[in-house]
């Protein structure tokens, strides 16, 4: 079963209803779902992770999209219920698409964090959220921390 989202042909269905924007409970569920299968799928192999990355679905773009804040209602609005149950869910997806992004972060996987480096409107998204984009550990960057663990005399507990 894996071995079919390392073609993207499998990918688009699922970024088709992430985009998909409906205020039903029915779909915001399907879409809480198919970022539960991103989530899997950000786990899988570099196939996988170059089927997600496909430009064609902009897989990475449309999980930032859901962190874009909704503004604020207008309360002369006739249908204020209508826009506070949108308000909620939109909340709900917005938390689930930062857990996602933040799981994504965790992996440290060099393809994940190319593309969304290449996004530019990421780090713009991302600061909304106080995210940043990892920067990647260099192996100079490794040396320097054994040399100054190495130049400590005595370690002690306190």
């Amino acid at each position: 079963m894996a071995e079919c989202f390392e073609s993207p042909i499998f990918i688009a269905p699922l970024v088709t209803v992430l985009k998909t924007h409906t205020e039903t409970p029915v779909g915001h569920e399907c879409r809480e779902l198919v970022l539960d299968i991103i989530k899997n799928l950000f786990a899988g192999n570099d196939r996988v992770l170059k089927a997600l990355a496909n430009p064609a679905f902009d897989t990475y773009l449309t999980i930032l999209k859901n962190l874009i804040n909704l503004s604020k209602p207008d309360p002369s609005e006739s249908n204020l219920l209508a826009t506070a149950h949108k308000f909620k869910l939109h909340g709900l997806l917005q938390q689930k698409s930062i857990n996602l992004i933040n799981y994504m972060f965790e992996q440290r996987n060099p393809a994940i964090i190319k593309e969304l480096s290449c996004i530019g409107a990421s780090s713009t998204l991302l600061k909304e959220q106080d995210l940043e984009i990892p920067v990647f550990t260099t192996l100079p960057d490794l040396m320097a921390f054994f040399d100054r663990y190495a130049a400590l005399k005595d370690i002690t507990v306190e």
